[in-house]
């Protein structure tokens, strides 16, 4: 396992690196207003995100089945809706 975070390391791009540093200042400042370091947990899985690539995120858009792919389509919108809304309410 650390073989593999270090060889994907060692191939990522200086762009994934420069955008992956601007998001985590940007969500360190969003905490900071916030007042809250229980976000701190996110930081690993934007590491992950943008960097290691360990995590399949999107593992439901390579699905054979098309009713299956479809309810997972729905499913990650109204997950990133909800996110936003708890944003939107904080």
């Amino acid at each position: 396992m650390g073989n593999r975070i270090s060889k994907a390391i060692g191939s990522t791009t200086p762009k994934e690196w420069i955008k992956m540093s601007i998001i985590t200042i940007i969500y360190l400042l969003f905490l900071v207003w916030i007042k809250s370091l229980l976000g701190l947990i996110v930081v690993p899985f934007l590491f992950d995100l943008f960097i290691t690539k360990i995590i399949k995120w999107n593992w439901w858009k390579e699905l054979k089945d098309g009713f299956l792919k479809s309810v997972m389509s729905w499913i990650d919108a109204i997950v990133f809706a909800l996110v936003a809304v708890y944003f939107v309410n904080i």
